[in-house]
């Protein structure tokens, strides 16, 4: 934004220094940076953004700003947020980015309870590993949804979990949803998750059970064909566990069945409008119904129930003399 370019003599005017930093690969804040992320802390995850995405380095003083006003990040607005989380998730470069959240203490003040899960380091390659195959289906041009994201990014707590349940008899799908929702309640809250991203995430893990039987038998069968979540639990299922056992095969398969409706749209009939009072029965003489026409004996004509409509009176031309008034 430092930049200008006059079309008339096709120069580019800087008075910032832009152009030597685009030469030297470095990321510079315009004016003060401390005042500048205090004013919007969500700047801090948009310089990291293009830092990951381009390998650029932050200069010194940016960097220092960023180090000491890494708190200013808990007063953005949730919503803002989440929707900037939201676009490096699916952005293809989610692995580099989540990284350097983390190494920076950025996860540790958005989502203290993924952070300390993380403090394994056989736990955080298994993290890595998992944004790094949700980063490898979007640069192969497959559209993953936000809420499958999520599931990328609270790999770790999703893992152990589903261990468990695969070793175990359990495979009704609103059980399993309800378990996992009860791990990741704490997670979500603290990100603000949509409630409709939030259901359709509960549904695709609900299903993981049964997607990985169909894997292993390696054929899915009518019955899961027809659910909404089956794409969703396979693509969250490859995500977790990665390419082998026929999973790879399987998630092509997948995506190839017909889209069924998304399990997080309900399908609401629309309510029927309300008669009104005067049409509830048949019409009979005079807008009343025959039935209450007969209870009464009225063979008169009844009033009708339809409002009159007034009739407007005609202007009077003001321009013509008035006569003399008639005695």
């Amino acid at each position: 934004n430092g930049l200008f370019y006059d079309v008339s003599n096709f120069m580019v005017i800087d008075y910032v220094g832009g152009v030597s930093d685009l030469r030297s690969s470095v990321i510079r804040m315009i004016g003060d940076p401390h005042y500048s992320f205090k004013e919007d802390p969500i700047r801090m995850l948009r310089a990291i953004r293009h830092s990951v995405r381009i390998g650029f380095t932050f200069d010194q003083e940016t960097r220092i700003a960023m180090e000491q006003s890494r708190e200013e990040i808990l007063k953005a607005n949730p919503a803002r947020l989440l929707e900037e989380l939201y676009k490096d998730l699916c952005s293809g470069h989610a692995k580099n980015f989540f990284d350097v959240l983390y190494q920076q203490g950025f996860l540790h003040l958005l989502m203290p309870a993924l952070f300390e899960v993380l403090n394994q380091q056989e736990t955080k390659n298994d993290w890595i590993e998992c944004l790094d195959r949700l980063d490898e289906q979007i640069s192969a041009g497959h559209r993953v949804h936000q809420a499958l994201g999520i599931a990328a990014l609270v790999s770790p707590m999703l893992i152990s979990r589903f261990r468990k349940l695969e070793a175990t008899p359990q495979r009704d799908i609103r059980t399993i949803s309800k378990i996992f929702r009860e791990d990741l309640s704490e997670v979500l809250r603290q990100l603000k998750v949509y409630r409709r991203d939030e259901e359709r995430l509960w549904a695709a893990l609900g299903g993981l059970c049964a997607v990985a039987d169909a894997v292993q038998r390696r054929k899915w069968s009518s019955k899961l064909k027809v659910q909404p979540w089956l794409c969703d639990s396979m693509e969250v299922l490859y995500v977790l566990l990665g390419p082998g056992d026929g999973r790879q095969e399987m998630l092509s398969e997948a995506r190839k069945l017909p889209v069924q409706n998304s399990p997080e749209i309900s399908t609401r009939r629309r309510r029927p409008r309300r008669r009104a009072a005067g049409n509830a029965g048949k019409q009979g003489v005079g807008g009343l119904s025959e039935t209450r026409a007969e209870h009464n004996g009225v063979s008169e004509q009844a009033p009708s129930s339809r409002k009159r409509r007034r009739r407007r009176r005609k202007p009077t031309d003001t321009h013509k003399e008035k006569g003399p008034r008639r005695s």
